[in-house]
């Protein structure tokens, strides 16, 4: 049947910038997708020489129409001479090999865009990337745009798995890439353990963070049984050592990460976890001193600790004026609700207590 043409002009355009338009059927715009009119150029209505063939056949039309260092003159010389389709993926990019050439039975239909080509072929010389992709059952341009996002180390079947768009393989590119090729590949080992994609989200987060240089933190002290803890890693070696509520990071890391709260180990006669938040004007406010198991610590230990940590403008919750008002209005609003005279006596006097420790911590009230 000879060649069905139509023209389609623009007004503003001369004669001489007419475009042919091929006809095409229903069936090759559905399967050539953007390369409709380039193969119905070689192959006119009704198309039998492509519709007819495999899919393999017909993405190697979409390789040899994107490669950038070949014509659609090569689309006719494929057909004239080559035996099969492996020949004309050969013929049509260079980073086909026999090794990886059945790769093409297993690419979606309809054709791809030529970007999604290109990153395709460009996947071909990556050894873990052909490894993921021969064990796929169909090879997506989704698929193909999240392998080719992900550092090289990343590259296996349960990451990709774990993955729904390719930004989030940019995202893990751009989380680990200070980290060395070795670091990667540990980390790529981990991950590929998890048993879903919460989790697997969770360990991405947790490596992330724990990698992090440092804490912002109070002052040195200049005693050496006062140890900071600077890093994700030491807050979550001190809760597992003391077995506290430290060694699960989120609890505190993220509050530790924004300078809201600061950890000190203190190892004398007895042990103890300290933490202390930033008050206004440059000082501290210790929140805690527990000992391992999250136990008190005597009273004589306590005291210690107080004594060398007072000077560097550390105050403790009993002589903090912000936490003795909370107190305060703690004991007032008792005894708002009180019913009982035994039980309104002891809030009474509580609250006496807590406003002398207020007149001896702050201006007179």
């Amino acid at each position: 049947m000879p060649r069905a043409l139509s023209l389609k002009t623009d007004a503003s355009f001369s004669q001489s910038n007419l475009e042919v338009i091929h006809r095409t059927s229903h069936a090759l715009e559905h399967l050539a997708g953007p390369w409709c009119q380039s193969i119905a150029e070689h192959i006119p209505f009704p198309h039998s020489a492509f519709l007819e063939r495999s899919s393999a056949w017909m993405h190697i039309f979409g390789v040899i129409l994107s490669s950038p260092i070949s014509s659609n003159g090569n689309i006719q010389i494929v057909l004239d001479h080559a035996k099969d389709w492996r020949d004309a993926a050969f013929a049509g990019s260079p980073s086909f090999t026999t090794d990886n050439v059945c790769l093409l039975k297993k690419l979606a239909l309809p054709l791809w865009d030529r970007g999604d080509y290109r990153t395709f072929t460009s996947l071909l010389t990556c050894c873990h990337a052909v490894k993921v992709m021969i064990h796929e059952e169909a090879i997506t341009v989704g698929f193909v745009r999240i392998l080719a996002a992900l550092p090289v180390e990343f590259r296996n079947a349960k990451i990709v798995g774990f993955l729904l768009h390719e930004v989030e393989g940019i995202l893990l590119k751009s989380l680990f890439e200070n980290r060395t090729n070795a670091d990667r590949i540990r980390l790529s080992s981990a991950l590929g353990m998890s048993s879903d994609r919460g989790h697997f989200w969770g360990k991405v987060t947790e490596h992330f963070f724990r990698e992090i240089d440092h804490f912002p933190s109070g002052p040195t002290i200049a005693d050496d049984r006062f140890q900071a803890v600077r890093t994700f890693h030491d807050l979550e070696r001190t809760g597992q050592k003391y077995r506290n509520c430290l060694r699960n990071f989120r609890n505190y890391g993220m509050e530790a990460l924004a300078g809201e709260i600061g950890f000190l180990v203190f190892k004398g006669t007895e042990t103890a976890v300290i933490s202390y938040k930033p008050l206004i004007g440059g000082r501290w406010v210790i929140d805690d001193i527990l000992g391992p198991k999250n136990m008190p610590v005597s009273q004589e230990v306590f005291e210690e600790i107080r004594l060398v940590l007072s000077p560097y403008g550390f105050v403790f919750s009993e002589t903090n004026p912000g936490a003795l008002y909370q107190d305060m209005e703690t004991q007032l609003s008792r005894l708002a609700h009180s019913t009982r005279a035994d039980r309104a006596e002891q809030t009474a006097l509580a609250a006496i207590s807590k406003l002398g420790s207020l007149r001896r911590n702050t201006i007179a009230i």
